[in-house]
């Protein structure tokens, strides 16, 4: 069963962090692994992080795909960070790339 709820601001806390250092995406099992948590309450900590998140009036998100998972900035807010660090623009996606 989940862990108790106010235990999960810690994990959530720690979640985040990890994802901010990570250098790509990570997988929930990588993730509950480093934590030391099992499934169920990885997918919980990784719900709460996503639901605080992607709230508004925050520059960034969390995202995931089949890939795992990243905090990224929000995409309004994607033009103006562009300007500021312009080596951080997105780059378009190459054609091998496109089709996986």
């Amino acid at each position: 069963m989940h862990q108790k709820e106010d235990n999960f601001g810690q994990i959530t806390a720690r979640v985040e962090a990890l994802l901010v250092a990570a250098r790509g995406r990570l997988k929930t099992s990588f993730l509950a692994s480093a934590l030391k948590l099992d499934q169920e309450d990885m997918e919980f900590a990784l719900a709460e992080l996503e639901n605080n998140m992607n709230a508004e009036g925050r520059g960034v998100r969390l995202n995931h795909n089949s890939q795992g998972w990243r905090i990224e900035i929000k995409p309004e807010f994607q033009e103006e960070v562009a300007k500021v660090f312009p080596e951080r623009s997105p780059r378009p996606l190459s054609d091998q790339a496109l089709e996986t």
